[in-house]
């Protein structure tokens, strides 16, 4: 138990060091590797032995660590839009100065360059990466077909319509595929095999 508490750590210092100030990067890198160790942990048998408390904190900081990807790196994308509180309750989508060709300019900017950023980024969980893209697509689309409700006079000159939008967020974290890059450590999951061989040694 406590090597893999150990493990976690170095994970965090590991993190700091190679995403440094960026953030989401740093967020989508915890991710990568807690889902590799619950995958890892269940496929050996481990997490019997660690215990069904031991799984279910690693399971919420992964949680938490998709939902501040989230936050850091897509939310402000829709903020371009100026979302604001309706008199329903309800988000209602505003644009700066009574002005929504600019602040649709800002969202599109935006957009290209999160979806750039991000787009070449590995995951290489399946059901991480789909759930990785259905926050993003839950926190930019609806926000983006409210906006272009309001203002259906804009259709006609816009880059994206929402059905090329998701079709790009669908594209997320492909990495190598997307000719990009990883955002998880290959050594970390030599060690965690490792640690797996001597879970499974400890239970014979």
């Amino acid at each position: 138990m406590g090597l893999v508490t150990a493990l976690e750590h170095s994970l965090e210092e590991k993190s700091a060091l190679i995403c440094g100030d960026a953030g989401g990067s740093a967020h989508l890198f915890l991710a990568n590797n807690l889902s590799f160790v619950l995958n890892r942990t269940a496929d050996a048998d481990v997490a019997s032995l660690l215990g069904d408390e031991w799984v279910a904190r690693r399971q919420s900081k992964l949680e938490q660590h998709v939902a501040s990807y989230v936050e850091v790196c897509w939310v402000p994308v829709v903020a371009s839009l100026e979302t604001a509180a309706g008199s329903n309750g309800k988000p209602a989508i505003l644009s700066k100065n009574g002005k929504p060709t600019k602040a649709l300019t800002k969202f599109n900017a935006a957009f290209k360059k999160a979806h750039d950023n991000q787009v070449c980024l590995e995951v290489p969980d399946p059901a991480l990466r789909a759930t990785l893209r259905k926050r993003v697509s839950e926190t930019v689309v609806p926000a983006y077909i409210a906006f272009m409700q309001k203002h259906p006079r804009l259709q006609k000159s816009v880059i994206y319509s929402v059905d090329h939008l998701a079709e790009l967020l669908s594209e997320l974290f492909e990495g190598e595929a997307a000719g990009g890059r990883r955002s998880y450590s290959r050594g970390w999951q030599e060690i965690l095999q490792f640690i797996g061989v001597i879970f499974s040694s400890s239970g014979k």
